[in-house]
């Protein structure tokens, strides 16, 4: 077994991702110990990025401890290492000046101002987990529970959740469901509701789902295949096109609303308003597939005789996990049938 060298760069990556997960579950005194010993190392290396990114970890650090003062002077050394525009990590530090410099001086009319500011450039950035933190202290420093619980809604990440919940100063009640603004609509603006717009279609009302799981970034395919195809197999070949032909599908749907747009690209799918709007999420996305599909599937035949491939159809599912369904709905609803094979039919009493 080959050892990785305290001086290598993979080591120092290494060590520098480790100090980031113990500052993110509040161990900053041992971070600091090992940040010390890693800029040391990356400064005989001449590793500028990696010292720069290790003076940024020790400002958060003391920030946590309180320890403002400190923690500004290590950011300007990280400042003065990485460079001041144009670059992910001059944001960085800009991101965690403006929180240390709110915990010390109070938050304000002009600090919210600036804030929103740098929570703008963080989406034309594409900077997405910024976006979301920036959104997750501004409704913090402004003891807003509601904006608070917007984000909560809006993140699928379940440790994310805990720690909101917790470093929140009151207590906080999640509700079963919210009435989220997009675009900052207000309360006159229309509601969409994904239960009762898209009731005829189960798939596309779980891509809706899926979609508004994460309000900061795109989902990715991997994730969107997994949440609704949970019974297939991923095909590389074959999946992705199945994929973005439910979400042309949803687009149209929704899209003659005139509420909503779908946009895609490598980085996944994003849902986006293109008029003021609220809407409807639920804190229990992924729903029991017995408990969701099977009514719907009865509802939407009724009395009538149908087929696999007819239900299939209807449910977006493939014809093995149609039949899955069918044998479930007969052990469930005690279904009449009639016929063999191909053409057998079926049909709720």
């Amino acid at each position: 077994m080959r050892l990785i060298k305290k001086e290598s760069y993979a080591y120092l990556v290494g060590s520098l991702n480790l100090c980031a997960s113990l500052v993110s579950s509040s161990q900053s005194a041992t971070a600091l110990k090992q940040l010390k010993n890693i800029q040391k190392i990356a400064e005989l290396g001449g590793h500028k990025l990696i010292l720069g990114n290790t003076y940024e970890l020790e400002a958060q650090a003391l920030m946590a401890m309180k320890s403002y003062d400190d923690a500004l002077e290590a950011l300007m050394k990280s400042q003065k290492i990485l460079g001041n525009d144009g670059n992910i990590w001059a944001f960085y530090v800009r991101k965690w000046r403006y929180f240390i410099e709110c915990r010390q001086k109070g938050f304000s009319d002009e600090m919210l101002a600036r804030g929103l500011r740098l929570q703008k450039e963080s989406v034309e950035s594409c900077y997405w987990e910024d976006n979301r933190e920036i959104d997750r202290f501004l409704a913090t420093q402004q003891q807003d529970q509601q904006a608070l619980i917007r984000v909560y809604f809006g993140t699928h990440y379940v440790e994310y959740q805990k720690r909101l919940i917790e470093n929140y100063p009151d207590k906080i009640k999640i509700p079963p469901q919210i009435d989220c603004a997009f675009l900052r609509a207000g309360a006159d603006s229309k509601l969409f509701d994904p239960k009762a717009e898209l009731a005829s279609s189960p798939k596309l009302r779980m891509l809706f789902h899926v979609l508004t799981q994460d309000l900061y970034r795109p989902t990715p395919l991997g994730y969107i295949f997994d949440s609704i195809y949970d019974e297939d197999y991923f095909d590389p070949f074959h999946t992705p096109e199945r994929i973005y032909a439910l979400v042309r599908r949803l687009r149209e749907k929704i899209g003659a609303t005139g509420l909503f747009d779908i946009q895609w690209d490598t980085s996944g799918v994003q849902l986006k308003a293109i008029s003021p709007v609220r809407v409807r999420l639920y804190r229990k996305v992924k729903a029991d597939r017995a408990d969701d599909l099977l009514p719907d599937l009865r509802s939407h035949f009724g009395k009538k005789w149908f087929t696999s491939t007819e239900a299939s159809n209807f449910l977006g599912t493939s014809k093995t996990s149609t039949a899955r369904w069918i044998s479930r709905a007969r052990e469930i609803y005690k279904m009449e049938l009639e016929g063999r094979g191909k053409s057998t039919r079926y049909r709720f009493k």
